[in-house]
């Protein structure tokens, strides 16, 4: 049997089977890095991959109700994911990563809104996720990389 599928964690499975939930996730990521440009986020902040991300120091808010903190571990890649992906926000169906929800929670903690969107999805296990959306403006000031144990900001 000679067929493909989208998801690349599939690549080399036996079933081989499309899911209507991964064309949506790929079409919607292509779309997303086509047309919506990060809005809401530090104009000056170059996309660091999210894997990479140890820590972020960002101030939150705008005017005189700002204030800076320093996000470390998976809550500092979650931020990272969330500046990143602007209005389009991010869901655990187009990038795969454990605890979303728990990240999410703890930036709320943190002062920031978070907007939690239902979503359903299609295929043979349909049913419901998560679009996690920021609303508070974040400027990113310096984010920190394993590689390097430098800063970049």
């Amino acid at each position: 049997m000679n067929s493909t599928c989208e998801n690349p964690a599939d690549a080399g499975t036996s079933s081989g089977v499309e899911t209507d939930l991964f064309s949506y996730a790929e079409r919607r990521r292509n779309y997303t890095r086509q047309t919506q440009p990060a809005t809401g986020t530090s104009a000056d902040h170059d996309r660091v991959p999210a894997d990479n991300v140890t820590s972020i120091r960002a101030l939150i808010g705008d005017g005189a109700h700002s204030f800076e903190r320093v996000f470390r571990g998976r809550v500092a890649r979650m931020l990272n994911e969330l500046v990143a992906a602007g209005e389009t926000g991010v869901t655990p169906i187009e990038r795969p990563a454990p605890r979303y929800s728990d990240y999410c929670f703890k930036l709320r903690k943190a002062g920031l809104n978070v907007e939690t969107i239902t979503e359903a999805h299609g295929g043979p296990y349909s049913g419901n996720h998560a679009r996690y959306v920021l609303r508070t403006p974040v400027s990113v000031i310096e984010t920190n990389l394993p590689s390097d144990g430098g800063a970049h900001g």
